[in-house]
């Protein structure tokens, strides 16, 4: 018994809540798609994508990389099951049909992200204190209480929530890549990348605007704001050295997910407009940003913590990497109206990466966790690394 409580007392943020996202990834979609429960609705499966499955996305990668922002270890332990068990509560709730058990869970998703924001504010408290000045800290105190004041105020959360993850992925996920592609780029003896940072500023401060405009702007103004982003986002991706994209699978995953989002936004502002004629649709463009943007980029970002390490880099497992295009294989799927099929294709896909995930779980925890152990003189590459892993 002893035993148990010491594994509790040692509970990684990134171990559990990447394992609790995968594992609910896999089951809420077939839940809705296939209507399994009566009580599922449209508002549950927008709910549990951005309360739930976002919610661990971002608890266990900003749980685990504040180390990188404070100096000093993650958190983890007690905090870290606690934090655990209020998910779980509010899953549980949220499949009670009852208005009580509704106000339960919508307080408890409150709660969840407002205690990854006071955990993220410490560690960049802390880091500041001691000369560590770390960019991605606020971005994620800002989308988490965004969020829990969204699960705590509305009723149902709308679509437009979805561009609060999104605009996250982007603020996040864009200095993540360059980091690793530049430190690839140093071991293969290639160029660093330049990005042109302006494309990327201009794609937050669109998509910020788009957000707070969505319900009272007219739907043409908000298509042209995303086509908008969409050229940003695009003219950003295209100043990146992608040549060690061509030797690395992780490297390969997250550009994709990155890509996908430009790419959802183009076909949304164009089904807005009413051009083309047939399409995808709305409703294709959104699940085509949450599968290929949001949850691809989660798997790249869960597959990196998996992945064998070696001197120097990392080598994803097969699985997760199998998975990953599974899930990709989804959002097309989705956005070809071809439901069932992305419904399996996307549980067989995060059904793979928990068991890439479970397993690397087995080994001892590595240092660091999304990235491999690289001693470097690049300024460049170093700098973006320290502030914002």
């Amino acid at each position: 018994m002893s035993g148990r409580w010491q594994m509790l007392g040692k509970a990684e943020a990134y171990r559990v809540f990447f394992g609790l996202a995968a594992a609910w990834a896999a089951l809420s979609v077939p839940i809705w798609h296939w209507r399994a429960l009566p009580q599922v609705t449209l508002e549950w499966h927008v709910s549990e994508l951005v309360l739930g499955f976002v919610a661990a996305l971002i608890a266990g990668y900003t749980l685990t990389a504040c180390s990188a922002w404070s100096g000093r270890g993650p958190s983890r332990g007690g905090v870290i099951v606690a934090l655990a068990m209020l998910w779980l509560g509010a899953r549980a709730a949220m499949m009670v049909p009852h208005p009580q058990a509704e106000i339960i869970a919508r307080a408890l998703n409150a709660v969840i992200f407002a205690t990854i924001a006071v955990l993220v504010c410490r560690e960049w408290l802390y880091g500041l204190q001691h000369g560590r000045r770390a960019v991605v800290p606020p971005l994620v105190i800002g989308v988490c209480l965004v969020l829990g004041t969204g699960a705590l105020v509305l009723q149902n959360l709308q679509p437009q929530f979805l561009l609060v993850p999104v605009w996250l992925v982007m603020a996040v996920g864009s200095r993540m890549l360059i980091a690793f592609l530049n430190a690839a780029a140093h071991r293969l003896g290639e160029q660093e990348s330049r990005p042109n940072w302006p494309f990327i500023h201009a794609a937050l401060v669109l998509l910020g605007v788009a957000f707070v405009v969505w319900d009272s702007a007219p739907p043409s103004f908000v298509a042209a704001l995303l086509m908008s982003v969409a050229l940003c986002l695009t003219g950003f991706i295209t100043t990146l050295g992608l040549t060690p994209v061509r030797h690395d699978a992780l490297l390969l995953m997250m550009t994709l997910a990155l890509c996908c989002i430009p790419a959802g936004l183009f076909i949304y502002a164009g089904a807005t407009l009413g051009w083309p004629t047939r399409g995808p649709g709305t409703s294709g463009a959104l699940h085509f940003i949450a599968i290929g943007g949001l949850s691809c980029m989660g798997i790249a970002v869960m597959a990196r913590a998996s992945a064998l390490r070696h001197p120097g880099y990392l080598k994803a497992r097969r699985g997760a990497v199998i998975g990953f295009y599974c899930v990709f294989l989804a959002a097309i799927l989705r956005m070809s109206d071809a439901l069932s099929l992305a419904a399996t294709s996307w549980s067989i896909g995060w059904g793979l990466v928990l068991v890439a995930h479970l397993q690397a779980c087995r080994q001892p925890v590595p240092h660091p966790v999304f990235s491999a152990n690289i001693l470097t003189n690049s300024k460049l590459m170093r700098s973006h690394y320290t502030r914002d892993m």
